[in-house]
């Protein structure tokens, strides 16, 4: 028979063997165990085409063996989750090692995978473990205990004619709260140190065997339901956090600069949210947050600054003029300074503040730590309609753009710049709250807001493109090569400043275009 378990929720927490013994050995599981601890040897060989159809649509299919037993389990992407992974998985046994779709009894398997014929899996990677279990009982004060199924594995997945390692904590809810994953997690951080892992095995896997990177993800829609604020609170803070999350491993590896523009966009997103709903957050709590993760954005700015010039920037330039020596000379500059600001990301990815920062702002989200010190104001803040909520703040903001944008025919950079930052503002606003208005109002206030803060954003490049250029020059020795990179970027700053001149049109009639749209949500009301 098959078992499907369309709901199969858990947490990784990547730790080393050390910290995996300590673990082990701590009064914090065994004072929660409810089971002796197994250990078993497992050995997991993935399937797929040739063309990995599967992969492609996210899926992972897998035969186990466990001594002399054979388990297939197909499992879907994360789901709903915000940082824990929620997806599908289904288990069949099996009597051997062939991997067998038809053995699943369910008919939703085949609109998953789509027609995949027998004879076209093979073997892409495996991987090979040791897993310690113990089951472990936790508190929730509100339900019965959560049952949770503590795994530490360690091992290694071999693809290609090499491996990768595996050291991992992976927390799986069997009964309970969601939020007790994290509690737990949070426990298990004060006591050794671990991070989270966003990347599973199949996805570590398909890396190593394709030789691939990881790849980047936009920020998925919002769904909000109309309950209350805090409701929404916890649903687009946990979609900004998975957003990052998604893009940690892409930024880590740098070979799409995409992966770090979408961890950036996530932070700012973050960041927005937070202050969005200030009325619903103690000061303290806001303050805390809101540091560390301005701390997190500090090497992230400037390696995106460089990915840009290199990538965008030049470009247009060195195609007009491919054999210039001081263009030459600007981009060996950019090149060396890009590798430098890589390299800081990557430290700071690796870092304990990191992991501490991801994982303490993922469980303060899971477990609604917002209520933790929040006086009478802030909690019922918390718990007014999220409807009138929405109507009010994103009246606020549009009112601020309008404000902020007066005359912007006459307007200065500065003033331009400003006037960006608050319609960047709006359109996150916009963002969280539009699954609560539906409509073709939405999209056609969305498709404004972008406009102009597209055009803002170009106008803006040549703001950026002096900073780089004085950075890289400040950082050069004076000599033949600071003046020929002197000259190269001479003519991308009076190419960008004639650039924004052809502009100006289209800024102009962009602005009125927003300023003639429709809001989407109905008026406040004066008790709002």
């Amino acid at each position: 028979m098959t078992d499907s378990r369309p709901e199969e929720v858990e947490l990784k927490l990547a730790a080393t063997p050390e910290a995996m013994d300590r673990l082990l050995a701590s009064p914090l599981l065994r004072g929660h165990a409810r089971s002796t601890v197994r250990a078993r040897q497992l050995v997991t060989i993935y399937y797929d085409t040739e063309d990995h159809r599967l992969g492609r649509r996210r899926l992972a299919l897998r035969v186990r063996q466990a001594g002399r037993k054979y388990l297939q389990t197909l499992k879907t992407a994360s789901g709903t989750g915000a940082t824990e992974t929620v997806r599908g998985e289904w288990e069949v046994a099996l009597p051997d090692a062939a991997p067998r779709l038809t053995a699943f009894e369910d008919p939703a398997i085949l609109d998953l995978t789509g027609l995949v014929l027998p004879d076209e899996l093979q073997p892409v990677f495996e991987t090979r473990f040791r897993r310690q279990t113990v089951l472990v009982e936790w508190p929730d004060a509100n339900q019965p205990p959560a049952q949770i199924e503590v795994a530490l594995d360690r091992g290694a997945i071999r693809a290609r004619g090499t491996e990768v390692p595996i050291s991992e904590i992976e927390l799986e809810l069997k009964h309970g709260a969601p939020r007790s994953l994290f509690e737990l997690a949070q426990s298990i951080r004060e006591l050794v140190p671990v991070r989270l892992e966003p990347q599973d095995k199949a996805a570590r896997g398909y890396g190593l065997a394709t030789g691939e990177p990881p790849a980047w993800r936009k920020a998925g829609p919002v769904r909000l339901e109309p309950g209350s604020v805090e409701d929404a609170l916890q649903a687009i803070l946990g979609a900004c956090v998975r957003h990052w999350l998604d893009n940690e491993a892409a930024t880590r590896v740098a070979r799409d600069p995409e992966g770090l523009h979408q961890i950036r966009v996530a932070l700012r997103r973050l960041r927005s949210a937070l202050a969005l709903f200030k009325s619903a957050i103690t000061p303290d709590a806001r303050g805390r947050w809101s540091a560390e993760l301005r701390w997190l954005l500090g090497p992230l700015g400037p390696a995106r600054d460089l990915d840009v010039f290199a990538t965008e920037t030049l470009i247009p330039v060195r195609e007009m003029r491919p054999d210039d020596p001081g263009l030459a000379t600007l981009a060996e500059l950019v090149a060396d300074a890009r590798w430098k600001a890589h390299e800081d990301v990557r430290a700071t990815l690796a870092s304990e503040r990191y992991g501490d920062l991801a994982l303490g702002l993922a469980c303060w989200v899971a477990c609604r730590g917002w209520r933790q010190g929040a006086d009478i104001d802030v909690l019922l803040a918390q718990r007014q309609p999220v409807h009138a909520f929405a109507v009010a703040m994103l009246s606020k903001r549009h009112r601020q753009v309008r404000k902020r944008g007066r005359h912007f025919a006459e307007l200065d950079p500065f003033a331009r710049h400003e006037l960006r930052i608050l319609l960047k503002k709006l359109r996150y606003s916009t963002e969280f709250f539009a699954s609560l208005f539906p409509g073709r109002e939405v999209d056609r206030y969305r498709a404004a807001a972008a406009r102009m803060q597209d055009v803002l954003g170009h106008l803006n490049d040549v703001t950026v493109a002096q900073h780089v250029v004085d950075t890289l020059l400040d950082g050069t020795e004076p000599g033949p090569r600071q003046r020929a990179a002197a000259l190269g970027a001479g003519q991308v700053l009076g190419w960008y400043a004639r650039h924004g001149q052809d502009l100006e049109p289209r800024a102009v009639e962009a602005w009125q275009a927003f300023r003639e749209v429709e809001p989407f949500w109905p008026a406040p009301s004066k008790s709002a």
